[in-house]
């Protein structure tokens, strides 16, 4: 999918001192605006700390390195872009040693204030992290119950449904279908899908339902107007969080000529170049 440079403006009540308890009683005041300074950029460190309001992606770099056979070593990391920060940096936590066999059975999970669980289960892999507010990454022995539910059930809180190629969303009394591949199948089960509205972006994955190893893609929408912001190749790991006493407004869904198909998308969904430029407030 084609990007141009307008970026969307999040003004987000309180700085980036206050406390964010005022997320739970007022809402951000989303405007557009063109901002080509927008991009971000993440540096190690530990996570935010709590209560968050943003995206959290895992994200992948190949580092050349002479020390491994190949020359070349995967290394993961856990992405916070905070939406209550005007500045342009992010964190990136190290996971350090995380190697997934499979990376179409990674998940992520948030337990609110106690940290976010990143990692794989299943029968090909059972290694997970547990990143408290605050904290670096630390490795635990077993995934627990919940990051194991997410991997099996990817619950999604709007409806969702696919039919071969044919996506379909309906939330508040509206319905959009799009069409993620060309030329389009009408039947069988081709993929799966997870759809979330959590805060100010609408997050909606897909996976090849027969490459169940593989990563999908990822579209990203502002969810107060619909609008597509960026979509690419990701894994199931990307969610909105928020306090869950903050007050999430109604959804708007992308428009179906917006969405484009899974070969319009990016390469690698990069939220690094994801078009939000982040402003603040003093609440009233």
């Amino acid at each position: 999918m084609e990007t141009d440079r307008e970026a969307v403006s999040i003004e987000v009540p309180g700085s980036r001192h206050q406390s964010a308890e005022v997320t739970s009683t007022t809402q951000p005041w989303l405007t557009l605006e063109r901002d080509d300074d927008a991009w971000r950029r993440f540096e190690n460190g530990a996570a935010p700390q709590w209560p968050f309001v943003g995206l959290v992606q895992l994200w992948v770099d190949a580092i050349d390195t002479s020390a491994y056979p190949n020359g070349r070593q995967a290394v993961w990391r856990l992405r916070y872009w905070d939406l209550r920060q005007a500045d342009a940096v992010g964190t990136e936590v190290p996971l350090r040693g995380f190697s997934p066999v499979c990376p179409g059975r990674i998940a992520l999970v948030s337990s609110g204030p106690d940290g976010i669980e990143i990692g794989e289960a299943g029968s090909l892999g059972k290694v997970s992290y547990l990143v408290p507010w605050g904290e670096t990454a630390r490795r635990i022995d077993k995934p627990s119950e919940a990051l194991v539910a997410e991997v099996h059930l990817r619950p999604s809180n709007v409806a969702a449904a696919l039919s071969g190629d044919v996506l379909s969303l309906e939330s508040g009394g509206s319905s959009t279908t799009h069409v993620i591949r060309q030329p389009r199948r009408l039947d069988g089960h081709r993929w799966s899908v997870q759809a979330r509205h959590d805060g100010d972006l609408f997050v909606v994955t897909v996976h090849p339902a027969h490459l169940g190893c593989y990563s999908g893609v990822t579209w990203l929408s502002l969810a107060s107007t619909g609008e597509v912001l960026v979509c690419g190749a990701n894994t199931w790991a990307t969610k909105f969080i928020a306090p869950t006493d903050q007050r999430i407004g109604e959804l708007v869904l992308p428009d179906s000529n917006s969405f484009g198909t899974v070969l319009d998308c990016a390469p690698k969904l990069d939220v690094a170049y994801l078009p939000l430029a982040v402003k603040t407030r003093s609440s009233r």
